[in-house]
């Protein structure tokens, strides 16, 4: 996601950025969220959720569970 702001200059153009991300294909974050493609009527990763544990001494989050699957 840095690198299509860092590709569209200084004061990025919405056009550039929507077009830059719209090559992105399977985005992953650290396996928290399911592979994200971006497509014009598409722009958000998949339904499915999993249960984070927060560690409030160090500021981050850790997985807690497998993707949950609505039934």
């Amino acid at each position: 996601m840095e690198a299509t702001l860092v590709a569209c200059g200084n004061s990025p153009p919405r056009a550039c950025v929507v077009e830059k991300l719209q090559r992105t294909k399977n985005f992953n974050r650290d396996g928290i969220m399911l592979p994200l493609t971006f497509k014009p009527s598409i722009r958000q990763s998949g339904p499915s959720r999993i249960l984070l544990k927060a560690n409030v001494t160090i500021g981050k989050f850790k997985r807690a569970s497998d993707f949950l699957v609505e039934q």
